[in-house]
């Protein structure tokens, strides 16, 4: 293993040296992903206003205000998503990530009809 402490991470199934000599971390399975995306999801929305995440019409409406535009909730969803894309580029190695962008691809297609609606 390398001896340089940015050449590993920690993953919920072990740890992984991408120095590719340990590798005692299994590959996250696609349902594992979606399955931890709904347990976080369901959990951090019982802190929330309602017992669910809805902050995007608000952070809709408040980066309106900021960027003097009309701003969706559907486009907030694609700018927090595109965040995480960004910084998988960066780790693609980083668990969080991943779920995170599956919870914001998943809020884009919750607010979807009401962009088309918009667009018309």
């Amino acid at each position: 293993m390398s001896d340089n402490p940015q050449d590993a991470f920690t993953h919920p199934a072990g740890q992984l040296s991408l120095s590719g000599i340990s590798r005692s971390k299994r590959s996250m399975d696609h349902r594992d992903i979606l399955t931890e995306t709904a347990r976080i999801l369901t959990e951090r929305g019982k802190g929330y206003d309602k017992g669910s995440e809805n902050s995007f019409p608000r952070a809709a409406q408040i980066a309106s205000l900021k960027l003097n535009r009309d701003v969706t909730p559907y486009e907030v969803a694609i700018i927090l998503e595109s965040v995480k894309d960004a910084r998988r580029a960066t780790d693609p190695g980083n668990f969080d990530s991943h779920v995170d962008g599956v919870a914001y691809r998943a809020f884009a297609a919750e607010y979807v009809d009401d962009y088309l609606l918009r667009k018309l």
